[in-house]
C-alpha cells in the first residue's frame, strides 16, 4: 500500500496451532481449517511504527495452492495475505469456540481503532506509483479542495458505503435515483446501473462516429471519455456532487490503439446485467482521497497528483 507500511512476517510460534474457523456466506457452511488454500491462525500485526493489532484472526495466503485474490495481489510467501479495512459486521468469518459457539472475528480496523488519534484512515491510491495509507490522520498534502463527508452506516453492514440520489454523465441534465454504492479496492472497474452505463457508452459511441459499441469493452484511446457525477447524501444532512473524471474509467492502452473500459455493468462485462452491487472500482479511486471514519461518513477530495516524500 505504500512505502509507510513494511512487509508483515508472521510471529512462526504463534503459527503452529490453526484456528479450528468456519466461513458463512450465501447459504452455505464450509469448516476449516485448510480451504482453497487458506489457513487461519492467531498473531499480533504491527504496522512500522503505527497501531498494533494484538491476537487478530489471520487467513494467510497458501501459494502451493490456488487462492484467488484480487487483480494484481500476489502471494509469494506462505504468509502473505490482504489487509481488510471492512469493519466487524462485514466478516463471514468466525472463530469456532468450543464445539459449538461461533464468535465472528473482530476486524483489523475495529482492533486499532483505540489506538488512533483520530479514528480515521485515509488513502491514496496512485496510479503506477506507491500508494499511501494514513492511520488516524488525513494529510492534506494528498488532495486539493476541501473533503466532502458522506455518510455511511459502515458499523451496522460493516461495509464502506454511500448514498447515491442522482446521476449526470458529462453535461447532460442529472437523473434521479436510489442506490447505494460501494467503495471496492478488490477490482480495477467501477460497477453501475446499467442504465447509468449504456449512457455513458452512447457518450462514446457518439464521439467514435457510431450507432452502437455493442457489448464491446473496447474504445479508441483518442476519445475523451465524460466526466461521471454522483450526488450523494451529505454526512449530517443535505448532499454534495462527488465528480469522477472521464480518466477514471480508462485501462490500459492496446498496441492497435484501443483502451479498455474501467465502467462496466454491475453484473460484470454485459452492459444489460443487472446483478451484482454498485463500487468504486480501483482506477476511480486513484483518483480521489478517501478516509474512512469510524464516525459514520466516508470523505472524499480530488487527489493532488504531486511526488510526495515521507
Amino acid at each position: 500500500m505504500g512505502n509507510n507500511i513494511t512487509l508483515y512476517v508472521p510471529s512462526h510460534a504463534n503459527l503452529s496451532q490453526k484456528i479450528p474457523w468456519k466461513w458463512r456466506g450465501d447459504n452455505m457452511e464450509i469448516d476449516g481449517p485448510d480451504l482453497n488454500g487458506t489457513l487461519v491462525y492467531r498473531d499480533n500485526i504491527i504496522m512500522h511504527d503505527g497501531p498494533v493489532s494484538v491476537n487478530q484472526a489471520l487467513a494467510i495466503a497458501n501459494p502451493s495452492r490456488e487462492l484467488e485474490l484480487p487483480q494484481g495481489a500476489l502471494a509469494y510467501q506462505s504468509w502473505d495475505g490482504l489487509l481488510s479495512l471492512t469493519r466487524q459486521n462485514a466478516s463471514l468469518l468466525f472463530i469456532q469456540d468450543g464445539e459449538t459457539t461461533l464468535i465472528s472475528h473482530a476486524s483489523w480496523f475495529d482492533n486499532i481503532l483505540p489506538q488512533l488519534r483520530d479514528p480515521v484512515i485515509g488513502i491514496a491510491l496512485r496510479h503506477q506509483d506507491e500508494g499511501f495509507i494514513d492511520l488516524g490522520w488525513t494529510n492534506s498534502k494528498m488532495y486539493s479542495d476541501k473533503i466532502q463527508w458522506a455518510y455511511s452506516n459502515s458499523l451496522a453492514t460493516g461495509y464502506w458505503a454511500f448514498h447515491v440520489n442522482s446521476w449526470k454523465i458529462g453535461t447532460q441534465p442529472a437523473v434521479p435515483c436510489d442506490f447505494d454504492m460501494q467503495i471496492n479496492t478488490g477490482t480495477r472497474y467501477t460497477t453501475l446501473d446499467p442504465g447509468i452505463v449504456n449512457n455513458f457508452r452512447a457518450q462514446v459511441a457518439l464521439q467514435m462516429d457510431t450507432e452502437t459499441l455493442g457489448e464491446s469493452m473496447y474504445y479508441k484511446c483518442n476519445i475523451t471519455l465524460p466526466n461521471v457525477t454522483l450526488t450523494v447524501d451529505r454526512a449530517g444532512g443535505g448532499t454534495f456532487d462527488l465528480d469522477i473524471p472521464g480518466k477514471a474509467f480508462k485501462l490500459g492502452e492496446n498496441d492497435d490503439g484501443t483502451c479498455e473500459f474501467g465502467l462496466v455493468s454491475m453484473g460484470g462485462f454485459n452492459p444489460d446485467d443487472f446483478g451484482g452491487e454498485s463500487a468504486l472500482g480501483i482506477t476511480a479511486l486513484r483518483t480521489l482521497y478517501v478516509v474512512l471514519n469510524a464516525s459514520e461518513s466516508i470523505g472524499f477530495a480530488p487527489q493532488v497528483d504531486i511526488p510526495i516524500q515521507f
